[in-house]
């Protein structure tokens, strides 16, 4: 599920261990909350006003991303997806 607001993204992923998702792509900035939930172990407030769930609460984009960028980003996001969902 992926949910679009200005300047805010959120991308939902059932079904994979999120840590093990995250250290499969060092070089994207990627993170389980948002940057006004720095330090915190709480889902960021935002996206829970959004509707959605502690689990769904997730990433964002930033204001200077480009298409390009959020095209490859897409592209190794979707083969880790699809490696960590053939290994479950």
């Amino acid at each position: 599920m992926v949910r679009l607001v200005p300047s805010t993204g959120n991308v939902t992923i059932p079904g994979i261990q999120v840590d093990a998702f995250l250290t499969l792509l060092p070089h994207l900035g990627l993170s389980l909350g948002s940057a006004c939930n720095a330090g915190a172990l709480e889902p960021s407030y935002v996206l829970t006003e959004l509707g959605l769930s502690r689990e769904e609460a997730a990433s964002s984009l930033g204001k200077g991303t480009t298409p390009e960028e959020v095209k490859m980003a897409v592209e190794d996001i979707v083969r880790e997806v699809q490696e960590l969902l053939a290994l479950a």
